[in-house]
């Protein structure tokens, strides 16, 4: 962990003690003998270790100082530079300054002021805003690198065990423990029990990327390529089932959802050879929850109706005595027993939610909803769910408070 006055060189200092110690990084930039500065830590830094800069705007910033492209190591995937250049060296360099580094670096679709910017951040400055930390992260993606990947054997073992990563990573920051459910399924008993978990959010989106190598030279060289090209579909909602093992889970993805992306990114069956696979949920839905959701948690509502409706509900007060005319006066009008009240006002048992009992209009409309949902089954959109259970059809946010409804009855 690194502590400092900004973004960048806190960043930077992390990385000093990584992983165990916590290190900070204080003014002043500069001092008269050149040591313990923030300048000359930033210094002693290749260029493409800094945050902000890219590894083709340090491609473009060595090829400058060095007046020639950098040499790289042919055995690396990644391409790492053999020639380290600093800080330091272009920070140094004749002529160096905004402007010069605005020419170096500006160009088509090249943000302006980039050569500010850059030129900022090689003397330790960034103004970037410190931002409030997510509930949950924006996107879960996973990938690894591979000297050679050329068959679909391979690439299927491959995406099983990214598939496996994912859904061990979505468990691991998607999921809280349901305090709640876990209160009242032991109420009463002296038992312990591992709490319920639920769902803080719902990716919408699983994307598959790859990043093949271009064909061999006449002379047996290959050209490096950093290209990547991704395909996403919308992520299969059975992987949010917390019943089925992750094994089983990974399976049932690779096979119905990234073995398909992966046909329509290399339609050829062979002559492909990988060096990178990335496997990403993405789309993040908050699920209804008391903790930064975007609705309430209608599983609780439900719990809380007895007491929110207990000023409406109909009930006998014939044994109820009455201390005197006075106070017989101010009293509520008495209400005749169940069995005398009109059919509309009997008020049935219930030991669930409100609507468990359909009005009349409901269940005239229940068959009307079997047929249309029967010939509108392709037509879901990709913000619905399919319960497995009961077959009923849901926003995606209220997943969570629907698997709660089935754990309770």
């Amino acid at each position: 962990m690194g502590v400092s006055t900004n973004k960048l060189l806190s960043k930077l200092v992390g990385n000093v003690h990584k992983p165990n110690d916590q290190t900070t990084l204080l003014p002043p930039y500069t001092s008269d003998d050149g040591n313990d500065s923030v300048t000359s830590f930033i210094d002693d830094h290749d260029v493409g270790k800094i945050p902000g800069i890219g590894f083709k705007l340090a491609q473009k910033l060595r090829a400058h100082v060095l007046q020639r492209p950098a040499n790289f190591d042919d055995g690396l995937v990644y391409g790492g530079t053999k020639e380290k250049v600093r800080v330091h060296d272009i920070r140094t360099f004749s002529g160096m300054g905004p402007e010069t580094l605005e020419q170096i670096l500006g160009g088509h679709g090249t943000p302006h002021g980039i050569g500010a910017k850059v030129w900022g951040l090689l003397n330790g400055c960034d103004d970037t805003e410190v931002g409030q930390a997510r509930d949950v992260p924006t996107q879960i993606s996973l990938e690894d690198s591979y000297v050679r990947l050329v068959t679909l054997d391979e690439v299927t073992r491959e995406l099983l065990a990214l598939s496996r990563s994912l859904l061990k990573r979505m468990h691991a920051d998607l999921l809280e423990d349901d305090e709640d459910m876990h209160a009242s399924a032991n109420e009463g008993a002296n038992v312990t029990a591992t709490p319920e978990k639920r769902w803080l959010a719902f990716p919408k989106t699983v994307r598959l990327t790859t990043r093949p190598r271009p064909p061999q030279n006449p002379d047996g060289s290959r050209n490096r390529s950093f290209a990547r090209i991704s395909r996403s579909a919308p992520m299969p909602n059975f992987v949010f089932s917390l019943k089925e093992s992750i094994d089983v889970l990974a399976e049932r993805l690779v096979k119905e959802a990234l073995l398909p992306l992966f046909r329509k990114l290399h339609p050829e069956k062979s002559g492909w050879n990988l060096s990178l696979v990335n496997v990403a949920a993405t789309g993040m839905v908050d699920a209804a929850s008391e903790k930064g959701g975007v609705g309430r948690d209608i599983g609780k509502m439900f719990k809380r109706q007895d007491d929110v409706l207990k000023q409406w509900r109909v009930t006998d007060t014939s044994g109820l005595e009455r201390k005197n005319d006075d106070v017989e006066s101010a009293m509520p009008v008495e209400q005749p027993p169940d069995e005398q009240l009109p059919p509309q006002l009997h008020q049935p048992e219930r030991s669930g939610g409100s609507e468990d009992v359909p009005t009349p209009s409901q269940e005239n409309n229940f068959s009307l909803a079997d047929r249309w949902e029967s010939e509108d089954e392709d037509m879901l959109d990709n913000d619905s769910y399919r319960c497995e259970e009961c077959g009923g059809v849901m926003p995606i946010f209220a997943m969570g408070a629907h698997a709660r409804w089935h754990a309770q009855n």
